[in-house]
């Protein structure tokens, strides 16, 4: 029955969802085997829950052969001569992603694939367009979320730290963030 409900979902969708949709999944990069996640997963709608995708982000296999976690790479401050160059326009904003409008677990998704991506075509600095969410009368749900998400494990990995931008790029309803360099391996 889920699995109807989302077919019928992906077919209202406009044929410029549909192109977007297939651009990022085939921009999406399978995890290493030891980044896997590992979730015991009863019964399908459970795998849409929120309270799953929690759990998946805190059940990190590290390492195959230990049960030993590794440290959380560390998140760094924005250093303040980077972050006047980028809103001067001195230094590129190389990628950009707009969340406006996706329910949270998607915006989840899209985030954190198009940051892998960012990343792995070598990425410096992205610009991460939230919303400022106030028609509402609510402070945005994706505004309070991502710079949580930015925080967690799979992110922390991709990131090395994000600031809200200045007023020129979006204010507090967006984000500069600066990806970690790829390790040359």
């Amino acid at each position: 029955m889920a699995r109807d409900n989302n077919r019928d979902e992906f077919d209202r969708l406009k044929l410029e969802d549909r192109i977007l949709w297939d651009k990022v999944r085939s921009t999406a990069i399978p995890l290493a085997k030891s980044e896997r996640f590992t979730v015991e997963i009863k019964d399908m709608p459970a795998l849409f829950s929120m309270e799953l995708l929690r759990q998946t982000r805190l059940n990190i296999i590290t390492d195959d052969k230990s049960d030993r976690k590794e440290a959380l790479p560390k998140l760094f401050p924005f250093d303040k001569p980077t972050y006047r160059k980028i809103s001067r326009g001195r230094v590129d904003i190389e990628g950009r992603v707009d969340l406006h409008g996706l329910y949270r677990d998607e915006a989840y998704s899209l985030l954190l694939n198009f940051l892998q991506s960012a990343r792995h075509r070598g990425l410096r600095h992205v610009l991460v367009i939230t919303g400022k969410g106030l028609s509402q009368g609510s402070e945005g749900v994706l505004r309070q979320a991502v710079p949580h998400w930015l925080e967690t494990a799979p992110f922390r990995q991709i990131i090395s730290s994000f600031e809200d931008a200045p007023r020129n790029h979006g204010g507090k309803g967006a984000l500069y963030v600066r990806l970690r360099r790829q390790s040359k391996n």
